[in-house]
């Protein structure tokens, strides 16, 4: 988005915020099968992640902590390589704590089971599993300079 509002080939309309709200999940962690199965590994895995989303948080947020060294990481490690690009960028909303919306999450599965999308409605209890991330917070503790 950033890119093409610097070309001029198109504006910046709303952003998901303005056209979902602030309790819209538009994004989770899935873990395999068999990575799930290792429970030090996404357990570590899932408290190295919020340790990284806390940093992003940080850095792109009001404090601007550290934020030449994320964005080092992230030229460094993503296909955004242009360290001024980031200056342009709106940064992902992120919970600090990886906390999921499941009312959120239930209201759109209803929404693709109404429209045929999904034929059967499974049991979110059974799909959702917050046991690394509730590992890892108790590991971090709750983040509180949102």
């Amino acid at each position: 988005m950033s890119r093409i509002v610097s070309e001029g080939t198109g504006v910046r309309w709303k952003g998901s915020l303005e056209i979902l709200g602030h309790n819209q999940q538009v994004g989770v962690i899935v873990y395999g099968e068999q990575f799930a199965s290792n429970q030090d590994l996404g357990r570590r895995w899932m408290t190295a992640y919020i340790r990284g989303v806390r940093d992003y948080n940080d850095a792109f947020g009001p404090a601007k902590k550290d934020r030449d060294r994320v964005v080092r990481v992230l030229t460094q490690n993503t296909t955004v390589t242009d360290p001024l690009v980031y200056e342009q960028m709106r940064p992902a909303g992120l919970d600090p704590n990886s906390r999921l919306d499941i009312r959120s999450i239930d209201e759109d599965l209803k929404y693709y089971v109404e429209s045929g999308q999904v034929k059967d409605r499974p049991d979110l209890s059974h799909l959702i599993d917050t046991s690394f991330q509730q590992y890892a917070l108790q590991a971090l503790g709750q983040y509180t300079r949102y």
